[in-house]
């Protein structure tokens, strides 16, 4: 439907009132990808990456973020390998 700056403002207030939640976090960023904000679609997935150093992080969610970018290589690659 378009609504990316709506669905983005819900999603950033969903990230604030869950405390950063890795699922909030990613579907944020999915967000911000499917909007075209590509530089903001990856900060989300530095943090994720950054999150997964400490505690696990499904491959899962950091797909979801490469699908809003239309990444298929990368979306498939971490559903099918990591």
């Amino acid at each position: 439907m378009g609504l990316y700056e709506e669905a983005i403002n819900e999603l950033k207030e969903d990230v604030r009132l869950s405390n950063e939640s890795t699922i909030s976090l990613a579907m944020l960023g999915h967000a911000y990808a499917s909007s075209g904000d590509l530089r903001k679609a990856e900060g989300i997935l530095e943090q994720l990456f950054e999150r997964s150093q400490q505690k696990y992080v499904s491959s899962y969610w950091i797909a979801a973020v490469y699908n809003g970018m239309k990444d298929r290589k990368k979306t498939i690659e971490w559903l099918e390998t990591h």
